[in-house]
């Protein structure tokens, strides 16, 4: 958007990112971060070479969105479950 549409829209927005929310729900993030960090450690310690980062970078965007937005999580790092909303969030990229 832009122009008074995309004002509008930044100012619903400001009060989700000031300092204060932010301190709020940083605690739901480090639990997301370390979960990532096992899994990615787990592919390395297991062999694999290569790990597309986009693909579990995308997947926990998603958790992080779910999580501290919406009070929802969606299991999106779970590697052994496909996940429906990661699937869709992909087609739009």
């Amino acid at each position: 958007t832009l122009g008074a549409s995309h004002r509008r829209q930044r100012k619903m927005l400001n009060p989700a990112f000031s300092p204060k929310s932010m301190r709020e729900i940083t605690p739901i993030f480090y639990p997301i971060a370390h979960k990532l960090r096992d899994i990615l450690t787990q592919n390395i310690e297991g062999g694999i070479e290569e790990i597309d980062m986009s693909t579990w970078m995308s997947r926990a965007a998603l958790e992080y969105i779910g999580q501290g937005g919406m009070g929802y999580q969606f299991d999106a790092l779970h590697p052994e479950i496909p996940n429906e909303y990661h699937d869709a969030a992909k087609l739009f990229v």
